[in-house]
């Protein structure tokens, strides 16, 4: 595997190519940062005692279907850990825009989770992570 990288990485380096993460640096950078802050309301709402079983059980209706906010936090984290990740380092006519999609039902779902937990001591975190789904970069 590190072979097959290492030449691949000859090879684009020969044609002067770059990898699609450098090709978006700032977008990369703000995906990173994305993840990071999932991560971060994973934390605060366990450290809030909203484990896994307590993240099951507060449920809101979202567009006339009823969703967890592990749910939501597990949606949140599979566009940033894996998805928009993946789409921003393959080739692909419409990869971008299918990030800034991912990214538009992320924010209105973080959103109505923040608004919902009104007392809850994680939705600090809920707030850095909406405010941060809302500035994702301009392409």
């Amino acid at each position: 595997m590190f072979i097959r990288a290492f030449i691949k990485a000859v090879r684009m380096t020969l044609r002067g190519e770059q990898p699609r993460t450098m090709q978006h640096p700032q977008l990369y950078a703000w995906i990173k940062e994305g993840a990071k802050l999932v991560d971060d309301v994973y934390d605060a709402a366990e450290r809030a005692g909203l484990d896994r079983q307590a993240r099951e059980k507060i449920a809101l209706k979202i567009d006339g279907r009823k969703m967890s906010m592990e749910t939501i936090l597990g949606a949140v984290y599979h566009s940033h850990h894996l998805e928009m990740p993946h789409l921003l380092s393959t080739p692909g006519e419409h990869n971008i825009t299918a990030i800034y999609a991912a990214n538009l039902n992320d924010r209105y779902r973080v959103r109505c989770l923040h608004d919902a937990l009104d007392k809850s001591p994680a939705r600090a975190a809920l707030a850095r992570l909406s405010d941060h789904l809302e500035a994702i970069p301009k392409q």
